[in-house]
């Protein structure tokens, strides 16, 4: 006998351990039948309920089981719809538990919330909930006993007092009776694993978006911070859910943050690889790299093959992956996703690297008849109310969002209207017309020009969209000097030589439609260059179809399009797109682990500058575009990225590669002692701030307490701006501010220091 009790103590305790009866059925409640609360808190911990009534439940009326009958109010046959309860119970330490199990007996609807908080609706209508709101349908005989049962997260309770806070309402004022009672249940046996990512949404400047899916519901939690064993920083999201997707804020720009994923009580994925960046300010200049994956979700091995090949080759983090459609085959459902997009396909880089997509027409399923909604809007978060830079946009079917120093479009080609009248080509106009940044980047999934599986000709249902794209948007965004076009669709990779305004079909196209028809290889050959002075409309653009990330498939009998310069319908592979000030470079790298094909863009403003300096000054040149070790000086033939040299007397300086293909002259006039201006009257002091350009990004760190109020100067004492700020850390973008030297002064403490930019 004192082993079979000695047995049940230890059943008791671990039964204990795992489920903790929190709050039992048929307990004391304080309650308020008096028909409305309007405008009270009456749900918040902080609330008075001291004037209440109380009772055991089951409480309410008209079925004669009740412990505590509440009243209806003077009017049988319009009785008040909502009756309110509130109860107060003790835990300590609401981290052991994994979930809540709440039971519920309710006649008719019933809101709960837990420390104002509303965690679950029984019965009850969407939307704001009110004194008057009526349940969402009667609980008549044999179902008025039912209990109702939710799981929720147990991140909604506090260490010491909580409060749980019930209405409930009548279907109708006519109802013949009402039933309360409820029981919390803590548990701590939920285990869970994540079937699906992380991955990274939606960044800005300082937000993030991290995704997961885990095999059961859960809630979320992200902890975060500057190193992977420093995770400083929590958000927790107690929303029960097998759908994951937790928004960290008040981030700082272009900065690194380490992550964890998990629940409340479990962590579920960590690491060295787990780190997003938010996006840099609009206009700076660092190096930016971004992969680009067409039509990728195919899961046969050619997907591997080149997610193995650039990984092995580029690394495993971008400033973005760029998709062009058709991500996941073959209907875009999300059991497609979940095996040929997610299982591990791209984990290493989408678990640090921001994802950018657009959709094809199999994430539409081709518009197959009683198909289900696209899984792709609920995949992916896109922004729409231009949080990431841009034009707001209203849809995530298209948008647009800035990294740095580029602009790039996502548009719809299949769903969306393709005229220029329609609401997608106007969104598109209006967004590029407030665009202030120099590069313009544009992707979508169907390609103006193809000979590959798809033919740009056939103005047909199967490739209409080919035809409409060229004719109603290609000409909106050569209009406003659009740099790079990426496609997906025909699997098989086609980019073109440097071209504009061509909009027919390709027995229209001719030399008069060509800016360059080299191959834009540098340092092989000469890139594409673009001489940019006040528009750079139609000064130029390079078409890259890249269907086949995952496969590749026959081509059209007039293969290959005349636009094209490079092209192959037998290779797989990824394109890698880089950005560095005025520089944009392009690989397309195959599975086999080469760059099959590579071209360079360069945008100058202007190529002879005057620079004028004072005598004795040390003089640093930088290149007119970063060409590396490929930049050439002269006279004397010097091969260094910058030049710098004593300003003695006037001299000429040319600048130029080693082909020669760009050339920039620099005059740099040396001044006299009395004549240099403001270089010459100012007294440098000591300061309390300080202050640099990183590229067109004015960067100052300010120490001093209360309001800056600075002044920009140049070198002859013009005055380029004036403005004044609170913050330590100060960030002014000038893009047409020219090199040279400069002075910030701090006008409060009289304090100046010389800048270089």
């Amino acid at each position: 006998m004192k082993l079979f009790y000695g047995l049940l103590f230890t059943l008791c305790t671990l039964n204990t351990e795992a489920q903790v009866l929190l709050l039992p059925q048929g307990t004391s409640w304080k309650y308020y039948d008096q028909g409305s609360l309007q405008g009270q808190q009456w749900n918040a911990p902080s609330f008075n309920d001291a004037a209440w009534s109380s009772g055991n439940a089951e409480l309410g009326y008209g079925d004669g089981d009740e412990q505590t009958v509440v009243s209806y109010g003077p009017n049988s046959s319009d009785k008040y719809i909502t009756t309110y309860f509130r109860k107060e119970i003790s835990i300590n330490n609401p981290q052991q538990f994994s979930h809540l199990d709440l039971n519920l007996k309710r006649d008719d609807g019933a809101v709960i919330y837990i420390n104002g908080n509303e965690v679950w609706r029984s019965n009850m209508p969407s939307g704001t909930i009110n004194f008057n709101t009526p349940a969402a349908g009667t609980v008549a005989w044999p179902n008025e006993n039912d209990w109702h049962s939710a799981q929720v997260s147990a991140s909604w309770l506090v260490n010491g007092t909580n409060v749980i806070a019930v209405e409930v309402h009548q279907e109708n004022g006519g109802s013949s009776d009402i039933s309360f009672d409820f029981s919390v249940v803590g548990q701590n046996n939920l285990t869970a694993s994540v079937v699906r990512g992380p991955y990274l949404q939606m960044a800005t400047t300082n937000s993030v978006i991290v995704r997961w899916r885990t095999d059961v519901p859960t809630d979320g939690r992200v902890n975060y911070g500057p190193a992977s064993i420093l995770l400083n920083q929590q958000i927790l999201s107690p929303a029960f859910t097998t759908e994951h997707e937790v928004v960290i804020n008040g981030l700082q720009p272009a900065t690194t943050y380490y992550y964890s994923i998990g629940t409340n009580n479990q962590e579920l994925a960590n690491g060295s690889n787990l780190y997003f960046e938010t996006l840099p300010v609009a206009g700076s200049e660092d190096p930016y790299s971004f992969v680009v994956l067409g039509d990728c979700g195919t899961g046969y091995t050619e997907q591997l093959n080149v997610k193995s090949a650039v990984v092995g080759n580029y690394g495993q983090h971008y400033n973005g992956v760029i998709l062009l459609g058709d991500n996941a085959y073959q209907s875009g459902f999300d059991s497609e996703y979940q095996s040929n997009f997610f299982n591990g396909k791209y984990n290493e880089i989408f678990e640090n690297t921001v994802i950018w997509p657009t959709p094809g027409n199999h994430d539409y399923n081709n518009h197959i008849p009683f198909s289900p909604d696209p899984a792709y809007f609920d995949i992916f978060n896109c922004p729409t109310n231009g949080e990431a830079g841009g034009l707001p946009s209203g849809t995530e079917k298209y948008y647009s969002f800035n990294h740095g120093n580029i602009h790039f479009i996502s548009l719809d080609s299949y769903d969306e209207p393709r005229s220029a009248s329609a609401a997608m080509a106007t969104w598109l106009s209006n967004d590029l017309a407030q665009n202030q940044l120099p590069w313009v980047i544009a992707f979508w999934h169907h390609p103006p020009y193809t000979k590959g599986s798809h033919d740009s000709d056939n103005d047909n249902f199967l490739d209409g969209e080919l035809v409409e794209i060229r004719e109603e948007i290609i000409p909106i965004l050569e209009q406003h000097g659009v740099d790079l076009i990426m496609n997906g669709h025909s699997h098989s990779y086609e980019r073109s030589m440097f071209i504009d305004s061509h909009y027919g079909n390709s027995d229209s196209f001719s030399t008069a439609h060509i800016k360059d028809n080299g191959s834009g290889d540098f340092p092989a050959a000469c890139p594409y260059h673009k001489a940019v002075e006040q528009s750079e409309s139609h000064k130029g653009t390079v078409y890259c179809v890249m269907g086949n990330s995952g496969k590749t498939s026959s081509v059209d009998s007039e293969w290959p399009h005349p636009v094209m310069y490079s092209y192959t319908a037998d290779k797989v592979g990824a394109l890698i797109l880089k950005v560095e000030k005025n520089r944009l470079d392009v690989d397309f790298y195959t599975s086999e682990n080469e760059v099959f094909d590579h071209f360079t863009i360069v945008k100058t403003k202007k190529q002879n500058s005057t620079q004028e300096v004072c005598i004795g000054e040390q003089v640093v040149l930088e290149p007119l575009w970063p060409s590396g070790n490929q930049t050439v000086w002269h006279p004397g033939s010097i091969q260094t990225e910058n030049y710098s040299f004593q300003a003695l007397s006037n001299t000429v300086i040319n600048q130029t590669d080693v082909l020669g293909c760009i050339n920039d002259t620099f005059n740099i006039v040396v001044l006299q002692n009395d004549s240099c201006g403001y270089l010459a009257k100012e007294e440098l002091k000591p300061v309390k701030f300080s202050a640099y350009f990183a590229g067109n990004q004015l960067h100052i760190q300010y120490n001093l307490s209360g309001v800056g109020y600075f002044t920009l100067i140049d070198q002859m004492g013009k005055i380029i701006e004036e403005f004044e700020s609170d913050q330590e850390s100060i960030q002014k973008t000038y893009i047409d501010l020219p090199k040279g030297t400069y002075y910030l002064r701090e006008n409060t403490s009289n304090s100046t220091i010389k800048i270089q930019k």
